[in-house]
């Protein structure tokens, strides 16, 4: 309701779809946004959610308005999504629909889409990882396995690429820290997370809900089905940014001051709930 008050069309659409974020979350997201929509495309830098950033996208419509004497039908929000705007549903659409247009001409190396055959060693190894992670109850965890998921997890330098954030919904559903295995074979890779998931624990105060493991895939830990197929299509979805802001000067996460700000906004939402519960 605020952004309808903010910008004069009857229709205001928020949407964070991954051709997007894979420039507005990329080194030269605006640098090629204006290359690929103009000078007039409203740009709105990475800011805290609530009311600072609605306050900086109402005093950058008015700017916007000042200078070209029109709303703006599209704003582009780093690390975040767009806001489309029109007088209609069928606008809408034949907007964004021109958007995802440009962006796919602009990709330059597109999404592999290959499936790929699980390793039999997930055999041996997800039992075992079940029940490092299971210590306070059972938890549920799924494999997922493609080409997308083998070019990031089994490259440590490409898993450098989705070890932060991109999106504060990223962090809503898979938390901010994300574990890396790279062991060699079932009985070193069993080792690693018995070490690794009790410190980890330790550092940040939750167990982890991503892990990648080089040779099998992307695990998702959760507590039933439902929850790890979130997580898997949420992650899955941050190595799509990942791999399609190398067509934009390469991968931008958000900075550790901004992910700490969402840790501890999503802490004391949680604290609100259990409190009027």
């Amino acid at each position: 309701t605020s952004m309808h008050n903010a910008i004069g069309f009857s229709y205001v659409v928020h949407l964070h779809p991954t051709l997007v974020n894979g420039l507005m979350c990329s080194n030269n997201a605006e640098s090629d946004l204006r290359k690929l929509f103009g000078e007039k495309a409203l740009y709105i830098p990475y800011t805290d959610p609530g009311y600072v950033l609605f306050k900086v996208v109402e005093d950058s419509i008015a700017a916007h308005r000042k200078a070209f004497g029109e709303e703006p039908s599209v704003i582009w929000l780093q690390n975040h999504g767009i806001f489309v705007a029109a007088n209609s549903i069928d606008e809408i659409k034949t907007i964004y629909t021109a958007i995802i247009e440009t962006l796919e001409r602009a990709i330059s190396k597109p999404l592999p889409t290959e499936a790929r055959i699980a390793a039999s060693s997930i055999t041996q190894t997800i039992p075992g990882v079940r029940m490092i992670l299971s210590g306070d109850g059972l938890k549920t965890l799924k494999l997922r396995t493609n080409a997308l998921v083998e070019y990031f997890s089994d490259s440590e330098s490409n898993q450098a690429k989705i070890a932060r954030p991109f999106t504060p919904d990223a962090i809503v559903y898979c938390k901010s820290n994300v574990v890396f295995i790279n062991e060699a074979d079932p009985e070193s890779i069993l080792a690693y997370a018995a070490k690794e998931v009790p410190a980890f624990f330790n550092r940040h105060g939750y167990l982890p809900k991503v892990i990648v493991i080089k040779g099998i895939g992307l695990v998702a830990v959760g507590d039933n089905a439902a929850q790890c197929d979130i997580i898997l299509d949420v992650f899955e979805d941050a190595m799509k940014i990942a791999y399609l802001a190398a067509s934009f000067g390469g991968e931008h996460p958000m900075t550790q001051a901004q992910i700490d700000f969402i840790d501890n906004w999503e802490v004391e939402n949680y604290r609100r709930a259990v409190a009027a519960g």
